[in-house]
């Protein structure tokens, strides 16, 4: 994520106080999140990776800044998405569903992953899934949506669960 919408994310977690954020993705915005809550004193932060590596590397910056407290990395390996989307000619791969289970109460959702050369609109799965797991008022952040295929989710998501959309 970049810097303006890294400030933007703490400014917003700062003020609305979400108790439970789910992310897509996982590094800088992972610890800045965790660090954000710990100065609410609340909140939680479940952030799903597919790279070991990466997982691994976030998860040694939160354990040096002691924020263990405020997140739940969890590693899933992407496999055939197979419930619907928007692109039907290619070989669709998303997280494991199974590692979302248990999930609920969902206040903020950022979706920053998986990559864009995952495949087309390889992030349009995380609304589908996580959907009926969100608050009343919960937000939905895409990050990269100035991109054409982030763009054309979320004006998808906006029309199938009649929402809100704001590009900032």
């Amino acid at each position: 994520m970049s810097p303006d919408v890294l400030l933007k994310l703490h400014e917003y977690i700062i003020f609305s106080k979400p108790k439970v954020i789910v992310k897509f993705g996982s590094g800088v915005s992972t610890i800045v999140i965790c660090d954000t809550l710990r100065q609410n004193n609340s909140g939680h932060l479940i952030s799903v990776e597919h790279i070991e590596q990466y997982a691994q590397r976030t998860m040694q910056f939160i354990k040096r800044e002691n924020l263990q407290n405020f997140v739940d990395l969890r590693l899933s390996e992407l496999e055939i998405y197979k419930d619907g989307h928007l692109c039907i000619d290619e070989h669709v791969q998303w997280y494991c569903k199974e590692t979302l289970k248990g999930i609920k109460n969902i206040d903020l959702l950022i979706v920053d992953g998986p990559p864009a050369a995952t495949c087309k609109y390889a992030r349009y799965p995380a609304l589908s899934v996580l959907y009926e797991n969100l608050n009343n008022q919960a937000q939905i952040w895409m990050d990269d949506a100035v991109r054409e295929d982030e763009n054309v989710i979320c004006k998808t998501w906006a029309q199938k669960y009649d929402l809100n959309l704001n590009f900032q």
